[in-house]
């Protein structure tokens, strides 16, 4: 546990010394929130959950598939023979999880400044941000060491990426739907334990995939 707090720490203090990692993925943020705000003049409740959504998505790939590329090259053959596969993992899933938790709470700060926020139930609200920012790490952690073992790592990553993010994404959709009183079916109990089983799943195979791949 001392170790994988510790790789945490190390990745904090390298996305904190390259400052303009996190100030672009800001300016991103804020870019595409500034071009909603003005291609819209008014925005119903349906179609902000959506775009919430939306640039969740683009935020959270953005954010996260360059992980593991800290790892790579030289590095790589040092960490091999200090650390254990499995911590690695832990500790670069954890971390993703914390940022993208907190890019989707600084998401919703920045619309709620430009628009009303349509949510009714807060803690049902950031419940879903928090089961979604959870699959959406597990997921995209994953998805960034199996890309960056080939050349062409941004596209593998979106190709691979697409039909493992769009049914926890559409989940997500209709989850938060829930909290903005609107109901598209279903329960919302059910959501969260589909959430889990594909949480369980993820984190199933990386945990066997990821030791093979880190000796490659």
């Amino acid at each position: 546990m001392t170790q994988i707090w510790s790789l945490i720490r190390k990745d904090w203090m390298i996305e904190w010394r390259l400052k303009y990692a996190l100030s672009g993925l800001l300016l991103y943020l804020i870019t595409l929130v500034f071009v909603i705000v003005i291609s819209f003049q008014q925005i119903s409740g349906p179609v902000w959950n959506v775009l919430y959504w939306i640039l969740f998505l683009f935020v959270g790939m953005n954010a996260v598939l360059k992980s593991y590329q800290q790892e790579s090259g030289q590095r790589k053959y040092y960490f091999q023979q200090l650390i254990d596969p499995v911590t690695l993992l832990i500790s670069k899933t954890l971390y993703n999880i914390v940022l993208l938790f907190l890019a989707a709470l600084l998401i919703y700060l920045l619309l709620s400044v430009f628009i009303e926020s349509p949510v009714q139930h807060y803690a049902l609200f950031l419940g879903t941000v928090a089961a979604v920012s959870v699959s959406f790490g597990i997921c995209l952690t994953f998805i960034s060491i199996v890309a960056n073992q080939a050349a062409e790592s941004a596209t593998l990553a979106v190709i691979i990426g697409f039909p493992v993010l769009l049914p926890v994404l559409i989940t997500g959709v209709r989850m938060s739907a829930f909290t903005i009183g609107m109901s598209m079916g279903g329960e919302i109990e059910g959501d969260f334990t589909i959430l889990f089983a594909i949480d369980l799943l993820l984190l199933g195979l990386s945990l066997w995939l990821f030791p093979f791949l880190w000796k490659d």
